[in-house]
């Protein structure tokens, strides 16, 4: 059988390295700044030391396919190569998580050298989602890695019999009801000398939108006339 080797692509990415294992094209990253130039000869590419690193890494992986079971740190790396290519700032945030919960320490071991299949439980990620004491931040990170575990399950090439973190409780939602009375609005108004955030703050006021939602507006999603915004649909980041 052929050896799997790196392969770029000046178009997908911006410039970025691949390797194809088991049928799956993996992201190894973007041409480093100050490489040599990619070139292929002889019908191999030439990767610069910096893919060479992430391809090796990506490959120690794939070893432990044949093997009774994977670390944590094993399906983290695999679930990132392939978020990489479709959405590099997602999977940029995935990467903090995951890195987190890795290197926490459970019982004298890290989490990140568990065997998901024999070792890996619930209560790894619950006892490390508490140390945060916001219960957003907690079901942020609860949430993500339950996704990391529920995609490898779902792959039909990686050994994963079933969801270890399933079983996690959530926190629920604590309402955060603080109401701004008009006269404080009238306030802010005035300490802010800046126009444009003014007018940010009065967009907040008459619309209740959040904070981010009007940050990502755009002039064109207003309607004419009848003074309604009209957020274009979207499709949710997890």
């Amino acid at each position: 059988m052929r050896q799997p080797h790196p392969w770029y692509s000046e178009t997908r990415s911006g410039g970025g390295w691949f390797v194809k294992l088991s049928g799956e094209q993996h992201f190894l990253g973007k041409h480093p700044v100050g490489a040599a130039k990619p070139v292929k000869r002889t019908g191999r590419w030439n990767p610069p030391s910096e893919i060479l690193s992430e391809y090796h890494k990506l490959m120690a992986v794939r070893d432990t396919a044949s093997k009774a079971d994977y670390t944590f740190d094993n399906i983290c790396a695999l679930y990132l190569a392939e978020l990489e290519p479709e959405n590099p700032a997602l999977a940029k945030r995935y990467r903090q998580i995951l890195d987190k919960l890795s290197v926490h320490v459970y019982k004298g071991r890290r989490v990140g050298k568990f065997l998901v299949n024999a070792e890996l439980e619930a209560v790894h990620l619950e006892s490390w989602a508490k140390q945060y004491p916001s219960d957003q931040t907690q079901r942020t990170y609860i949430t993500f890695c339950k996704a990391v575990m529920e995609w490898a399950v779902k792959k039909k090439n990686i050994n994963v019999h079933q969801n270890p973190f399933a079983e996690a409780k959530v926190p629920k939602v604590t309402s955060r009801a603080v109401v701004i009375s008009e006269d404080e609005h009238k306030a802010l108004l005035k300490f802010w000398n800046n126009d444009s955030f003014c007018d940010f703050l009065q967009a907040l006021w008459y619309t209740g939108a959040r904070p981010g939602e009007l940050a990502k507006s755009r002039p064109g999603i207003l309607t004419k006339g009848c003074g309604g915004w009209t957020r274009p649909n979207t499709r949710p980041a997890g």
